[in-house]
């Protein structure tokens, strides 16, 4: 089956390790980058020129011939590579994302796929599917995801959308509400949602409500917000304490947070009001237990469920609603700088003072405009112009500093996300060739011939596995290198003139090669798999019937 190759076939070299060697003795250059779930194993080198930049490229050698390979002293050629090369290879792990960052990332998928068992106690009590099978696989949600104070009975849920596959939160309202005035009372946020192109980044897009009998409680009232994992309420996530409760240490001297982040949150939310009172809204939500954070960004949770359950203050002008959520904003600010739940004006003066020892005059200057200095509907300014209760806009100019800050930080962190997608966006490319690897090597039959992965092209594409995969060292021990792993997925799939040496198990032969060749083989197997899965039954069987 080697017959029809542009390749050599030689006998196997006394004390040769199974695809251990390289044929042509070239410099092992290549773009360094792989299967992203690995990279936290520092396993080995790669191939990679001193400044990290792309591969190495040369010239291709000429294979040896059968005279030159008489006598040649492949170990210590080994030898000298090594001492050549190592120096020039950068490690693996500089070719991944961080580990923290993997694994934030897996966190949150386990939070995406967790779902209950027949042996939790939930799993009989709630029901199988919601809204006529709409939404399956329902995995309660912590109390603490909102705790803001109400007359009703609230549950959270996670939940899966059977149309999309998506992850939602589901909001289980219990008593009998109206779905229609519901409805109604959450257009104007699904409109928001869509103006920012499906999400906002400060705001929870709310999807869509209503009512259910799927529970065992009876009827109630359910709304559908996105889902974000790992974020959780600003309250949760600070440990607030009631001051009322605090008993034993009372105020902090100073600050807690680093101002920094108190005036990024500020800016997040001055965004997010910026587009709701756009709208002719106000946000009524702005409370530690209602905010999600997740790595100092925040989100606006629940928006539209107090419209929709009739709980916003009756006989207020818009004006000073929306003036509401101002002062909302410096309350947080204050609660996440003590740790501190802020519901009375007692504690807004002491959490005032604290922030002075704190934090810059600005952020103090900020607080007593919003809290501490009287403000009416129509009042009349320096200038003898009326003027209204500040709105957001008036923020925005008494900050508008903070807001480039946060606009630069906004950049570095874009440049920072880029920078480890740089290293991941190869990930799909090197897993394709693994898995056409898959496909191809020891298919048990194919078109009724059952050793059709041990002849021909496939002979090769099972050589080149070997040598990816089952290599060993002098002592027989497993080399487990991911660097080679990733250098030769590299070099193949750029179908490189450079030839590689592959043997088989038993040494029985040994074949140069080059990587463009094994490209080729790889593609024309997988192309004669990928032709017989999409043909047609009848004519599948009538092929078969022939080759027999």
């Amino acid at each position: 089956h080697h017959a029809h190759h542009p390749i050599m076939s030689m006998q196997p070299v006394p004390g040769m390790q199974h695809g251990a060697q390289y044929a042509g003795m070239q410099h092992a250059g290549g773009v360094g980058v792989g299967i992203g779930a690995m990279g936290g194993v520092g396993m080995g080198p790669v191939g990679m020129d001193s400044s990290g930049g792309g591969m190495i490229h040369e010239q291709p050698m000429e294979p040896m011939g059968m005279a030159e390979m008489d006598g040649f002293d492949w170990e210590q050629e080994r030898e000298d590579q090594k001492r050549i090369l190592l120096p020039l290879r950068r490690p693996v792990n500089s070719l991944f994302m961080p580990d923290s960052l993997r694994d934030d990332f897996s966190h949150q998928n386990h939070l995406l796929m967790a779902r209950l068992q027949p042996e939790d106690r939930e799993f009989y009590r709630l029901p199988m599917t919601v809204d006529h099978e709409r939404y399956h696989s329902l995995w309660p949600l912590p109390p603490s995801f909102d705790q803001t104070p109400n007359s009703h009975s609230n549950q959270f849920y996670k939940v899966t959308q059977t149309k999309d596959g998506l992850h939602y939160v589901l909001r289980r309202v219990a008593g009998n509400h109206s779905e229609k005035h519901a409805a109604k009372a959450i257009a104007p946020w699904i409109r928001i949602a869509q103006l920012a192109n499906g999400t906002h980044p400060n705001i929870v897009p709310v999807r869509t409500v209503f009512e259910s009998q799927d529970f065992d409680e009876g009827k109630c009232l359910c709304f559908v917000y996105d889902y974000y994992p790992a974020a959780e309420p600003i309250a949760t996530h600070y440990q607030l304490i009631q001051p009322e409760t605090d008993t034993k240490e009372g105020f902090p001297s100073r600050g807690v947070v680093p101002e920094h982040v108190l005036w990024s949150y500020y800016n997040q939310l001055v965004t997010a009001l910026t587009t709701v009172h756009s709208q002719g809204l106000a946000a009524f939500n702005i409370s530690p237990s209602r905010v999600l954070v997740k790595d100092n960004r925040l989100r606006i949770n629940f928006c539209g469920v107090n419209e929709a359950l009739q709980l916003v203050p009756k006989n207020q002008s818009r004006q000073k609603l929306q003036f509401e959520d101002l002062k909302c904003i410096c309350r947080l600010l204050m609660a996440v700088a003590c740790r501190r739940y802020v519901n009375s004006q007692q504690t807004e003066v002491k959490c005032f003072q604290v922030m002075q020892n704190s934090y810059s005059e600005d952020m103090c200057e900020l607080l007593k405009f919003v809290l501490f200095t009287q403000h009416t509907e129509q009042q009349q300014g320096s200038d003898g112009k009326q003027k209204g209760l500040p709105t957001v806009w008036d923020l925005q100019g008494l900050s508008w500093h903070r807001l480039v800050d946060e606009l630069q930080q906004t950049y570095t962190h874009i440049d920072y996300l880029q920078n480890q997608l740089a290293k991941e966006h190869q990930n799909g490319r090197l897993f394709s060739l693994i898995a056409k690897l898959g496909f191809i090597n020891e298919r048990p039959e194919h078109k009724n011939n059952p050793k059709w992965s041990e002849t021909g092209d496939r002979y090769l594409v099972k050589l080149f596995r070997d040598f990816i995969f089952h290599t060993q060292d002098e002592a027989g021990r497993p080399t487990i290198d991911l660097g080679h792993v990733v250098n030769c997925l590299n070099k193949l799939d750029a179908a490189s003139n450079e030839k590689t040496l592959l043997t088989g198990r038993n040494q029985d032969s040994m074949l140069i090669v080059s990587y463009k060749e094994l490209n080729r083989c790889i593609k024309a197997a997988f192309r004669e798999l990928k032709e017989a899965a999409e043909a047609d039954p009848e004519q599948t069987t009538a092929s078969q019937m022939h080759y027999q």
